[in-house]
């Protein structure tokens, strides 16, 4: 599970627009890391422009000699510090960087006693690897504030990456049926597998809805057994 380099070109863009500005705290699903290879110039000059005068000295102070590396990760608590979001939580069950080690196929206000939500949730590679997608999806609205958003960067055509792989369809009921708004859309294509990339807004305070699509209420009708 990590951020990679077209995330942090998306967060660069929500950066210059003025999104973190609304965002005072954020929680990751997973105990997520940044990857960075030595030549992607356009995330260091997205820390200079944040205000990190040396990147190079901060980063090295993080991960020490991986700096040396052709790719090293940071944790991504540190993005989000460097914008200015200093309450920054994640769940995973490897607790790693101070993570609340829930599992994601619970439902975390009932098995946890946890009710805190936030103005960012993020999914980044990680409900993919949770087989209860009910579960993770009912979570990650119940920790969504009102008018509070939610990212999702998961796999759309993963070669086996995770347990499930993600449609647009999919989204367009989530959607749907939650009365979200979809701010932000593009399949992302690259040589192994494809990923989804979503933006969503939630906008109100409702329980969370199951989405069905229409084949599936169908199919359900038709093999219903009579009494």
């Amino acid at each position: 599970m990590g951020i990679g380099g077209h995330c942090i070109d998306y967060y660069h863009n929500l950066y210059d627009k003025g999104f973190f500005k609304k965002i005072n705290n954020v929680i990751e699903l997973g105990s997520q890391l940044v990857y960075i290879k030595n030549n992607e110039e356009d995330f260091f000059n997205f820390l200079i422009k944040i205000g990190i005068s040396k990147p190079f000295d901060i980063i090295t102070g993080i991960v020490g000699d991986e700096i040396n590396h052709l790719n090293y990760t940071i944790p991504a608590k540190y993005i989000y510090n460097f914008l200015g979001i200093d309450d920054y939580s994640s769940i995973d069950v490897d607790e790693l960087f101070g993570a609340f080690g829930f599992d994601l196929n619970k439902d975390i206000k009932t098995c946890y006693s946890f009710n805190k939500q936030y103005d960012l949730v993020t999914n980044h590679g990680t409900t993919e690897h949770c087989f209860n997608q009910l579960s993770c999806f009912k979570n990650i609205h119940d920790l969504t504030k009102k008018n509070g958003y939610m990212i999702h960067s998961l796999p759309h055509h993963s070669n086996e990456h995770g347990l499930f792989d993600y449609t647009r369809h999919f989204f367009d009921c989530l959607i749907n049926y939650n009365k979200y708004k979809a701010m932000y859309f593009k399949i992302y294509d690259a040589s192994k597998y494809s990923s989804i990339f979503i933006t969503l807004k939630k906008r109100n305070d409702k329980d969370f809805i199951v989405p069905v699509d229409n084949v599936s209420i169908n199919h359900i009708k038709k093999n219903t057994f009579k009494r």
